[in-house]
């Protein structure tokens, strides 16, 4: 951050130093949109002092459109370390969401933040969940409305985020251009420029984005006629020119962040198959779709236009978001370009997203001008039959976040949509793989949660040549192709018996497979035949029951980078030989170990660069540094029996994140006790701990 320093030690001594005995407290930041609200409650939400004086944090983006049950799952999910799967699988019952919450919270000193709150009915919805123990919890609040944050605060003062002065303004200018010395004629216009943002964060890290991109003296002068004007409007006017000056097809993967919901965190992985869909991404003979998608992701947040909200823990780009302001440009262009129809707005758009209740009894379905959507989003259950024999050019149909109950017979209504390149469902019950004869366009296929596929006639799967990512709750049915599918890239879940030489021979191009073992004895087969896969980075398998120490990995699997075990019986020892594999660089271990002790040894996990330890049972570790000399991060979770870690990992120089989430207090402390070491003897005071 620049700026803004006195308001967060300001805040920072408001929380720590205040007396346990004292009641539960809230801070509320308010300000105008851009200002930098979110990015301050964030530094404050990491800072180290207030990861260790809290018991538990939480982060809720509340939004302009706020809803009670995703807030409590969302909060849920936090103090619980619960997945997205395990969250989905909760009650429904908004009291029980609530009572579950306040039962986690209770007697513990917790740090909620509520970002982004708009109402004073979105803060009383979930305000009783958070119990007061005299403890010293606190909740941080953000907001644009300066009554929301009193009303919160019971009457008292909001604390007012400022705008930056003359010199804060370029300094931070300076800082997203990447240089602090100008020409003379560029430095005049540059600050011209920036007093113009009149202190606004967002404003001055977008038009210092913009320029970055060029050293022509006349478009510096460009940019400073557009931005000049009333200085009110001066921030609309930036985030215009840095939109009208990106390439026509940016613009399109641009305006598509239309279509997810206010504050809605992206999914890079997703995006890039949406993308991919609508046709936005032009690609030339040998260059690799996603390659593609992700020069073009990396020139929007380089633009500052998208922001990149989680990283990968090799610093690849995980999630995204928008900004407000700049969510509120796309759905304004998209709307004059009748591309987005967003909740009941009446036009005859490209993409239909987030659609209400009311929109199905809206629609005038006789209209023709009807038929011609590309995407829809976030579906509502109606009357389905009716609803998708109109929209025959579909392209796109997201259902991942509506449950779908109609069953196979309700499917059967997609026939229909011969034009679908991306499908995501959420439900549980059976696919027959019949339907796909009438999807050869498709690219992507999602079922989340336990949908099973079966089939009368299991190569219907092959009738969808383009087909480059199939995941499904479990693939009980699968017959070998007649020809290679070079374009299949991703399948999952597999049953452990489709796992077989000749098709593995025909899909030589997969990256990714997920195996499902069922529970089931599995023949050791299933495990040589992974050695025709030559292009497999990542492999889950869950539910496994065979025993592998025999299992020669490293030669098997060569170009392995990935390997997650979920619900398995492995026995602690069997990780000697996966230990071999040259490549690996990530291991999660989730419900997947079984016994009391672990022992590693020398020679294996040399490019191990992340491991997941969850709900496993083991008490003992016995591990030196050298066991795993390239670590960088490692996360604990639901492993209450491990008293530590092995104090060997101080000597591993690489380590820069331990995360520790619902473990023992020793095990925390053993942490800490690493990271000092690693400060003191080695100088690493980059090593984070969370808990």
């Amino acid at each position: 951050m620049v700026g803004c320093d006195k308001l967060f030690e300001k805040i920072l001594d408001q929380m720590l130093t205040q007396q346990t005995t004292k009641g539960r407290q809230v801070v509320s930041i308010v300000g105008m949109g851009g200002i930098g609200k979110t990015t301050l409650a964030h530094k404050v939400y990491e800072h180290p002092s207030i990861a260790s004086y809290f018991d538990m944090r939480a982060w809720v983006t509340v939004s302009q459109e706020y809803n009670r049950e995703q807030m409590l799952r969302c909060l849920i999910g936090c103090v619980t370390a619960a997945s997205r799967d395990e969250l989905h699988k909760q009650s429904t019952d908004q009291d029980q969401l609530a009572e579950r919450l306040r039962k986690h919270l209770k007697e513990q000193r917790y740090l909620i933040v509520m970002d982004d709150i708009w109402s004073t009915t979105a803060w009383d919805s979930v305000q009783r969940c958070f119990p007061d123990d005299n403890n010293g919890s606190c909740i941080l609040l953000t907001s644009r409305l300066k009554k929301v944050g009193e009303y919160a605060s019971s009457g008292n003062s909001p604390l007012n985020m400022p705008f930056l002065d003359a010199d804060e303004s370029w300094n931070l200018f300076c800082k997203v251009f990447g240089k602090t010395e100008f020409l003379l004629v560029f430095e005049e216009i540059g600050r011209d420029i920036v007093k113009k943002c009149n202190g606004l964060p967002l404003a001055i890290t977008i038009v210092a984005s913009l320029l970055s991109k060029t050293e022509e003296e006349e478009k510096w002068k460009n940019v400073a006629k557009s931005v000049m004007g009333d200085s009110s409007d001066a921030c609309s006017r930036i985030l215009y020119v840095s939109y009208n000056q990106l390439p026509h097809h940016l613009k399109a993967c641009f305006l598509y962040f239309g279509i997810f919901e206010e504050d809605y965190e992206i999914s890079v992985k997703k995006l890039v198959r949406l993308w991919a869909a609508e046709g936005f991404l032009s690609t030339m003979k040998h260059v690799n779709l996603e390659k593609v998608a992700m020069e073009c992701l990396q020139d929007l947040v380089d633009r500052s236009l998208i922001i990149v909200s989680k990283h990968s823990y090799n610093g690849e780009m995980k999630r995204l978001r928008i900004h407000d302001l700049l969510r509120d440009l796309c759905l304004r262009e998209a709307r004059l370009e009748n591309l987005l129809n967003v909740n009941g707005v009446k036009k005859h758009c490209r993409w239909i997203s987030h659609t209400s209740r009311s929109f199905y009894n809206e629609v005038m379905f006789e209209d023709e001008g009807f038929h011609k959507p590309h995407s829809f989003h976030y579906f509502w259950n109606a009357d389905v039959k009716r609803l998708f024999s109109h929209f025959k050019l579909l392209r796109v149909l997201d259902m991942s976040n509506r449950f779908w109950d109609d069953g196979v017979v309700g499917l059967n209504v997609l026939a229909n949509l011969v034009h679908l390149r991306y499908f995501a469902l959420y439900s549980i019950g059976t696919f027959d793989a019949k339907l796909f004869e009438h999807w050869n366009n498709m690219q992507t296929l999602i079922s989340w949660d336990d949908f099973i596929l079966y089939s009368s006639e299991p190569s219907g799967i092959w009738k969808m040549p383009l087909l480059r990512n199939l995941c499904i709750g479990r693939i009980c049915s699968l017959e070998t192709p007649s020809v290679v599918y070079r374009n299949l890239e991703n399948i999952s879940w597999l049953d452990s018996k489709l796992c077989t030489k000749d098709l593995f021979t025909m899909i030589p191009n997969l990256k990714t497979l997920g195996v499902d073992g069922g529970y089931c004895v599995i023949s050791l087969d299933c495990f040589y035949n992974f050695v025709h896969l030559e292009q497999l980075e990542k492999l889950s398998i869950r539910m496994w029951n065979l025993v592998m120490c025999s299992i020669p990995w490293a030669t098997s699997l060569p170009n392995l980078k990935k390997l997650s075990f979920l619900e398995s019986n492995l026995q602690w020892s069997e990780l000697s030989s996966i230990s071999m594999l040259p490549n690996l660089e990530i291991l999660k271990l989730i419900d997947a170990c079984k016994g009391p002790e672990w022992e590693t040894s020398d020679g294996g996990f040399h490019r191990l660069k992340r491991l997941v330890i969850k709900k496993t049972n083991f008490r003992c570790w016995n591990a030196v540094g050298d066991h795993f000399p390239m670590l960088e991060c490692l996360e604990i979770s639901e492993c209450y029996g491990l008293k530590e870690i092995p104090s060997g990992f101080a000597d591993i120089t690489t380590l820069a994140l331990i995360q520790l989430s619902k473990c023992s207090d020793s095990l925390v402390a053993s942490a800490k006790w690493i990271q000092e070491e690693q400060n003191s003897n080695y100088g690493n005071d980059a090593l984070l701990v969370r808990y």
